[in-house]
């Protein structure tokens, strides 16, 4: 019995020890990715840009504006904006709740009720606007991390700044469009402006790498442990 608590203590801290160092690998990759990606005013400088690249597309680049939905013709009907269930004066572009769900579970000649609550949401197109009526508009929102944090009342605001991190491509209309990258990098929204996105990813790396450290001390303490055990059972 005492064999086995060893082994799976030592099991465990290589377990955590692997968590660990994966955590760490994803966040520094989403912080060197930052580093070295474009970063560019919402203005009619961004088109020219775009034109002259090959595909008209940045495969990961960073983009700051301000939320407004869509108002503009398409091709499908489009939502009206949000508004909050608690504010009226709230208005939004991504709306997330949660539904009670109920079951009953038999047991024992007994029916017991139990209450389960079930994520929703909802979002509506929304742009990027920049600072001389240039937009972006930004696709696949849910797909992004960094989002759901930033929810006032559960809701993404008309009005707030937001920095987007993905795929930027002007089609034939003129139009430029946010989505997420094709090469693997993290998308990303964010209600905070691309110094505080940084700081905040290489905040999360280091956190990770101590982490790593504390962990992989801990296994080396636990299979000297193991190893010693070993050793005086032997003898």
């Amino acid at each position: 019995m005492a064999r086995f608590c060893q082994a799976l203590c030592l099991g465990t801290s290589l377990a955590v020890l692997g968590f660990c160092y994966s955590q760490y690998r994803k966040k520094k990759k989403i912080a060197d990715d930052l580093d070295i990606a474009p970063h560019f005013n919402i203005d009619g400088k961004l088109k020219d840009i775009l034109k002259v690249t090959p595909g008209a597309r940045l495969q990961y680049t960073v983009v700051e504006g301000v939320v407004e939905p869509v108002d503009e013709p398409v091709d499908e009907p489009v939502d009206e904006p949000l508004r909050s269930q608690f504010d009226e004066d709230v208005v939004g572009v991504l709306h997330k709740w949660n539904t009670p769900l109920e079951f009953r579970q038999h047991s024992q000649g007994q029916s017991d009720l139990f209450n389960m609550w079930s994520g929703n949401v909802r979002p509506v197109p929304f742009l990027l606007r920049g600072s001389d009526e240039t937009a972006v508009r930004v696709h696949c929102p849910l797909q992004a991390s960094g989002l759901n944090m930033e929810m006032f009342n559960k809701f993404t605001k008309v009005g707030a700044t937001l920095t987007g991190v993905g795929k930027l491509a002007l089609d034939p209309k003129g139009t430029l469009n946010l989505r997420p990258p094709s090469n693997g990098s993290k998308y990303i929204l964010r209600m905070a402006d691309y110094d505080t996105l940084r700081n905040e990813c290489r905040a999360a790396a280091k956190m990770w790498k101590k982490l790593t450290v504390v962990s992989a001390l801990a296994l080396c303490w636990v299979g000297l442990r193991y190893y010693q055990r070993r050793k005086l059972r032997k003898e």
